[in-house]
């Protein structure tokens, strides 16, 4: 008989979380298993990504994408529709205001914190009983797997330091202690984790994010990256707009490169609040020529494949699944000196390390710009890397599957 399990998350835009569990997802035996999906929000633009034996749970799903107008007005109104459902609005205002006044005294007011778990209060209930239930984001879809959802074992996913993207005990509740499992996609991400939770220490495992290596290796040589500049050395970075990504000062890294002559071109993939802003930036910078927002891409592979270098110049992170695709299709790269992006990198080996600071980005960018046989090298190391964290981390979901209920 197929073991049941639900998968919850809170949307389904193209965000690495995201990626990584359509990626979980597609590695399971549809023969063996019984896979269900639950989106909070009702929404994301990978909702055709989803396997066809996938059982989606939502009503009308929306395929619109989370950052344009559109989707923000369909997310809103999903927001609205769970405060309303089950009295979730009003039997949640004094955790509301117990959060927003400890937001706003450390100044760290975070919209989408406080009303987590008015959304998870107010989304669907199911009947049914699964044998497993992940929750595979933090806020939302943890809380509603923890407290609404019925099934003889539960699992919670840890994308990012917890500490810095600012949840807190009083945000999460007991939340993680109902868990069966908790699984951190980088050892790095244990600290954070367990000075929130540090009755969670025993039951915390790392699972490394699992790629779909031929899938993305066939997709890199459909299309071509048609906006990079031939005659120069083209950067790529990966990632949503917004501020942890540290995209403020690859505008200035980008005009003191232009200032010194250097034939260099950095594109960023992406879309995010932070998009005006950073327009304006880039303008006021002059550097329209030379710093280019490609936007979201279906297929952002073959950009992977034919950067000269990819940059990941982060404030923080959990694991990036942007720095796995581009090592997997080649790419040297650099990256910030951060938790999460460590584990990525052997400094000087397939990549560099630095610290977070214009000088430093800058000094690591031209020593790579100005050594081909060392970019070679970088590169070849990351395309032949294996791939047996990830069949470790399938084994662990596979055995708690296989354990009696606790």
């Amino acid at each position: 008989m197929k073991k049941k399990i639900l998968f919850v998350i809170n949307t389904l835009g193209q965000a690495g979380a995201e990626c990584a569990m359509l990626n979980l997802i597609k590695s399971l035996d549809e023969q063996a298993f019984d896979i269900s999906l639950y989106i909070m929000l009702n929404q994301g633009d990978l909702l055709n990504e989803v396997p066809e034996y996938v059982h989606i749970l939502n009503r009308h799903p929306s395929s619109l994408s989370v950052l344009d107008k559109k989707g923000k007005g369909h997310m809103i109104k999903e927001v609205i529709f769970a405060l309303l459902r089950h009295g979730s609005g009003i039997r949640n205002i004094p955790y509301f205001i117990e959060n927003f006044k400890a937001m706003k005294k450390k100044h760290t007011l975070q919209w989408d914190k406080l009303l987590w778990r008015e959304i998870a209060c107010g989304a669907k209930r199911f009947s049914e009983e699964f044998d497993l239930a992940i929750a595979y984001l933090e806020g939302a879809s943890t809380y509603y797997v923890a407290d609404y959802v019925r099934a003889k074992k539960k699992v919670a996913w840890i994308h990012v330091d917890m500490e810095l993207a600012g949840y807190t005990k009083s945000l999460n509740r007991d939340a993680y202690e109902k868990m069966d499992a908790c699984f951190v996609v980088s050892s790095e991400l244990k600290e954070g984790f367990f000075h929130i939770h540090p009755e969670c220490e025993k039951k915390t495992f790392v699972f490394e994010n699992i790629l779909d290596r031929t899938d993305i290796r066939k997709r890199s040589e459909k299309g071509d990256a048609t906006e990079f500049d031939k005659n120069s050395f083209c950067i790529l970075t990966v990632g949503r707009l917004h501020p942890q990504k540290g995209y403020d000062l690859v505008v200035e890294v980008m005009s003191d490169f232009k200032k010194k002559g250097y034939p260099i071109k950095w594109y960023i993939m992406g879309e995010g609040p932070l998009r005006s802003q950073l327009e304006k930036k880039i303008k006021a910078y002059d550097v329209e020529e030379e710093l280019i927002l490609l936007g979201a891409k279906k297929n952002p592979y073959p950009y992977f494949a034919r950067c000269d270098l990819y940059v990941h110049p982060s404030r923080f992170e959990g694991k990036s699944i942007a720095i796995s695709e581009a090592k997997l299709l080649g790419a040297p790269v650099v990256v910030s000196d951060v938790s999460g992006n460590r584990q990525q990198v052997k400094n000087n080996v397939n990549g560099l390390l630095c610290n977070l600071t214009k000088e430093e980005l800058e000094t690591s960018i031209i020593s790579l710009y100005e050594n081909e046989p060392l970019r070679k090298k970088m590169g070849n190391y990351n395309k032949n890397q294996s791939d047996n964290m990830e069949k470790d981390s399938m084994k662990l979901l596979l055995n708690l599957l296989e354990e009696p209920q606790l």
